[in-house]
């Protein structure tokens, strides 16, 4: 139905005594083309407005997952499409930290795990890729992005750094086993700097 400004259209409340099972539920068992469900904005007005949101509001649920795709064919569980003519424009994915006021160096940005069992039936974490801040200041921003893996062990290591800046390191301390890094531009062209070992 239609719905006044700020009104909800359709709303499902399971707050204050729904605690087990599932409040909303679309089954298509014998659905052989088109979607179980469809959430569709073609408004051109340019107003920042989410087509749809899933919020875990709560920081103390450790253990809740805000969205959980499952899939058991070969096809992929999440696909991105942009079916526009544009050619400077592409399905995007961001990873957003609005939490402003926090900000500090060594922020966390974003996390993608990748996890699987063991001999054990244990789930652990076999590779990771990892972001965050290594400089804050306004107009001097730095990142740095992280790939680690598990190296006979359930916790994964540093295995490559890129970043802060046009540095890459390879191994899994401070200094890397094997670092390469831009030092100095010079007219002839730009100096690269490469050290391995304790050298």
């Amino acid at each position: 139905k239609n719905a006044t400004n700020g009104a909800n259209v359709l709303e499902l409340d399971g707050s204050l005594t729904t605690t087990t099972g599932t409040l909303l539920k679309v089954t298509g068992g014998a659905l052989e083309s088109g979607s179980c469900a469809q959430f569709i904005n073609n408004n051109n007005h340019d107003g920042v407005r989410d087509v749809v949101l899933i919020e875990q509001g709560n920081a103390s649920a450790d253990h809740a997952t805000a969205l959980r795709v499952k899939q058991d064919g070969p096809k992929p569980a999440i696909s991105m499409e942009f079916d526009g003519a544009a050619t400077n424009k592409a399905p995007k994915l961001e990873f957003l930290r609005s939490d402003t006021g926090s900000e500090a160096n060594d922020m966390h940005l974003g996390t993608i795990d990748f996890v699987g069992s063991d001999g054990g039936n244990n789930l652990d974490t076999y590779a990771q890729i990892f972001v965050d801040v290594k400089d804050k200041t306004d107009g001097g921003e730095k990142g740095r992005m992280k790939f680690l893996t598990c190296d006979g062990s359930s916790t994964p290591v540093d295995s490559l750094r890129i970043g802060p800046g046009p540095s890459i390191e390879i191994g899994n301390s401070d200094d890397g086993v094997f670092r390469m890094e831009k030092t100095a531009d010079s007219v002839a062209g730009k100096a690269l700097t490469i050290s391995a070992g304790d050298t």
